[in-house]
């Protein structure tokens, strides 16, 4: 691998388009031109059926550890790695679903779209919803489930935390919601505040309004949840990003529905998005931003155009600004508006074929 790296370097320094290939692995950088602005855009395809594996990687911690791409490079032993998921900034938290080894850690949020990868390795782009209900104490109505280890954002349903979301409930306003810990489907803690969750357990936040009467220590708790579209239940890996860039083949940059505001889908700034093409090659792309007169950055809009012109039928939008980093053999080879690179909460990664890597489940 490493002669690819010195000629991707190559590559870099002449600012050429062609690609190194290892074993359906390519990559290049290429300097580029949005009008008369100049980027430089970093390109990675990964053919279906090579000698490697595409994964969502949260390093060897928990999914609030973050780290530089660089890092879960390292930990991850790949041979490609970059950002991928929008992230709480206080403590890391993943927004939308993140799927690892075929476990949920964190549920939809937004509607905003998901990249996934199924056990056969095929790629797909789509939305994804949680449907699930959940009866607290000697309730005989059950109250829907909004997602799983996610901010609250609304309150018209019940959000579930896990040891993955950290050790205790979001804050929330005082005698609004009620925060119920359990253990062994049993209610162990009441309150109108933030509770511990517990190790072996779990805690649900609920609006008061939408449940029928206070509830006691002791008293049952049971609950269902699956995604939908069903097959996605079955998928080893997932993260979500957003917004839509190219749908079949099309431009499609739908920010509005997906809680984008307009500046950020116009804004030219460091970019990272990821598509597929129509024979199942994954497209992973990061444009540099924020160097005047040698990479200004790219919106929402032009990264769908440079991904159609990539050859994409599906795109999605990922972290950027100062969490765009790609590296290969462990090395930066973008160069981050973050000097050093941000931290940032999980990476897609390429690894070889049945190489393995710890998570923390």
């Amino acid at each position: 691998m490493k002669k690819f790296l010195l000629l991707f370097c190559c590559l870099f320094c002449f600012a050429q388009a062609a690609f190194a290939q290892d074993g359906g692995l390519y990559y290049c950088q290429k300097q580029n031109y949005i009008g008369d602005r100049p980027i430089s855009m970093y390109i990675v395809l990964l053919s279906p059926n090579s000698d490697y594996d595409l994964k969502l990687t949260f390093g060897n911690g928990d999914i609030n550890d973050k780290k530089k791409v660089v890092d879960f490079a390292k930990e991850a032993g790949a041979n490609v790695a970059m950002n991928a998921s929008y992230f709480k900034q206080d403590k890391g938290t993943p927004i939308g679903v993140s799927i690892v080894d075929g476990k949920l850690i964190t549920g939809p949020l937004m509607n905003r779209i998901v990249f996934g990868i199924d056990k056969r390795g095929n790629c797909y782009i789509d939305r994804v919803s949680l449907d699930g209900e959940i009866w607290l104490g000697a309730q005989n109505s059950s109250t829907l489930i909004k997602t799983i280890n996610q901010p609250i954002v609304s309150s018209d349903g019940a959000y579930l935390y896990n040891y993955h979301w950290g050790s205790q409930t979001p804050n929330t306003a005082e005698d609004y919601y009620w925060h119920v810990a359990v253990l062994k489907n049993k209610i162990v803690e009441v309150s109108s505040n933030s509770v511990s969750i517990p190790d072996r357990g779990y805690a649900v936040v609920v609006k008061k309004s939408l449940v029928e009467r206070p509830f006691t220590c002791g008293d049952l708790v049971k609950y269902y949840y699956k995604l939908s579209p069903k097959e996605w239940c079955k998928f080893e890996y997932a993260f979500a990003g957003g917004p839509n860039l190219v749908t079949n083949g099309e431009k499609d940059v739908d920010f509005q529905s997906q809680n984008f505001d307009p500046f950020f889908a116009r804004v030219k700034t460091a970019r990272s998005a990821i598509g597929i093409k129509s024979d199942g090659t994954v497209i992973l792309l990061a444009v540099d931003g924020k160097q005047k007169g040698v990479s200004e950055g790219a919106s929402l809009f032009d990264m769908a155009d440079l991904m159609i012109d990539l050859g994409a039928q599906q795109a999605m939008n990922l972290d950027g600004g100062s969490s765009t980093q790609i590296a290969i053999d462990g090395q930066m080879m973008n160069v981050p508006t973050n000097k050093y690179g941000a931290k940032v909460t999980n990476a897609v990664v390429i690894t070889r074929k049945n190489q393995k890597f710890l998570f923390k489940n």
